[in-house]
């Protein structure tokens, strides 16, 4: 009887076995596909469909270019309803969202205008409309600040091809999203703009960048900065370390930083703070040293900006009160308001003759001796900050008013440009002790009789002067007075 009830035990456990094998999913497919040859699409994407299964392959966005049509699929996309639009001059603009769509699309026109804009915070006050993914047409420039703050549901962005500029904080607070594509017509990317971004692991900067805001990843935890000497880069496959971003809190209170070479463009605020930094060799390839870089470095002392530099920011120098020299190179055609505000120990300044300056580019520097720039920059200094000026030399400008060097008591030399049509009178008033160069080799008939009182006048001349009066030339850059 034993023998009997095991041989069927023996049965029942070999036919369960084979029952659990026969359940096994097969590792072979069920089919061959055969794929559809025309394509399936809704009003953001398509795709292709196997005729016997529901796989699909090749899913992609609409390619829309300059129409509604998608080049590829030829769907007409139709744009959400909810969104709400006002004209503005020529051009209509994105002002919100009312509708119900978790997915958005953007319209290309508005009553026959190109929407060329989403407005600073456009977006943000639906947020609890659980917007998962927007679509913004090629007509598309501008993403005003704030536009997409704190849409936490927002996973996918699809952004076209012709985005100039991001806003700051842009898309702070879209903690789903995990990456998105920069057109390479973005030039500019604000403050903050994917700050608490807590799910975005990369970004690619494209080459067109020239302005880039601080603090844009922010808390972005999961963020990969591509890091060189401590330091965190952003940029793309062609240069990883196109944009510095910031300085780590560990080691913000360097004396030095080996920066990369290949740097092109500086967050701004970037060493702002940094006290205890005192020297820094920029890179070669820096277009811009934007507003506040070097604000409150109080232990700086020497910096060279190179030639590729085109611009610098507003108190980009702010409160650098160990700095003693600085050569602005004549690469750079912008200048900043309040440059140099409150660089105490600031004492041989030169400026490029033919940049634009948009404001006082110092303020209480009293320390200046000697000023290489154009009249305008002299002529908006305090008298406070013009007392201890020995020598000026003016690269460019065509006036020079009256009274403007009242109160030079310690001035030496200045020189004059061939540029300078008009002097008022009294210019020169209160210079007892300077001497007055001019590129001319005569007083010009705009310069006012009564424009210089007392102080010696030597005009120029290249070779050995054959009449009396005084003249001067340049010997190696040097003011050289003939004998």
């Amino acid at each position: 009887m034993k023998r009997f009830l095991l041989l069927v035990l023996s049965l029942a456990i070999t036919v369960f076995g084979m029952a659990l094998v026969g359940c096994q999913p097969s590792t072979q497919p069920s089919h061959e596909h055969i794929w559809e040859t025309t394509y399936s699409s809704d009003n953001f994407s398509h795709w292709i469909k196997c005729e016997g299964c529901d796989e699909v392959k090749d899913i992609a966005d609409h390619n829309l270019q300059n129409s509604d049509t998608c080049s590829v699929c030829g769907t007409t996309t139709v744009p959400t309803e909810g969104v709400t639009y006002k004209i503005v001059e020529q051009v209509a603009q994105v002002t919100g969202y009312t509708g119900d769509s978790d997915k958005v699309r953007i319209a290309a026109t508005y009553q026959g205008k190109p929407v060329t804009a989403i407005n600073s915070y456009a977006f943000q006050e639906y947020f609890d409309k659980k917007i998962t993914a927007v679509y913004i047409p090629n007509s598309v420039t501008t993403i005003g600040g704030g536009a997409f703050s704190g849409c936490a549901k927002l996973e996918k962005v699809s952004l076209g091809s012709s985005i100039t500029s991001i806003g700051a904080s842009a898309f702070a607070d879209c903690s789903e999203l995990t990456d998105i594509v920069l057109p390479n017509t973005v030039t500019s990317i604000g403050a903050g703009a994917f700050a608490n971004c807590s799910n975005l692991t990369s970004v690619s900067i494209p080459d067109s960048v020239t302005s880039f805001g601080d603090i844009v990843f922010m808390n972005c935890e999961k963020f990969q900065f591509n890091v060189y000497e401590g330091l965190n880069y952003v940029g793309n496959s062609n240069n990883p370390y196109l944009v510095l971003t910031d300085i780590p809190s560990a080691i913000q209170f360097n004396s030095s930083f080996n920066l990369h070479n290949d740097t092109k463009v500086f967050a701004s605020n970037l060493f702002s703070g940094c006290g205890e930094i005192t020297t820094l060799d920029l890179p070669d390839s820096l277009i811009a040293i934007p507003d506040c870089t070097f604000m409150q470095c109080q232990e700086l002392k020497t910096i060279t900006i190179p030639s590729s530099v085109k611009s610098v920011g507003n108190f980009a120098f702010s409160q650098c009160s160990a700095l003693e020299s600085i050569y602005v190179p004549d690469s750079v055609t912008s200048v900043g308001t309040q440059v140099f505000e409150h660089c105490e120990n600031l004492k041989t300044v030169t400026l490029p003759a033919n940049a634009t300056y948009v404001g006082n580019v110092f303020n209480d520097c009293p320390n200046i001796v000697n000023l290489t720039a154009p009249f305008e920059v002299f002529d908006s200094l305090l008298s406070f900050d013009k007392e201890k000026m020995e020598s000026v030399t003016f690269n460019s400008g065509d006036t020079i008013s009256a009274y403007s060097f009242n109160g030079c008591d310690a001035l030496t030399s200045v020189i004059i440009p061939s540029s300078v049509t008009t002097i008022e009178s009294h210019a020169f008033d209160g210079c007892n002790n300077a001497k007055i160069y001019c590129e001319v080799d005569s007083k010009p008939d705009g310069w006012k009789n009564s424009w210089n009182n007392d102080c010696p006048v030597y005009y120029y001349s290249e070779n050995e002067p054959t009449t009396d009066g005084n003249y001067w030339r340049y010997v190696n850059g040097e003011v050289v007075i003939w004998e």
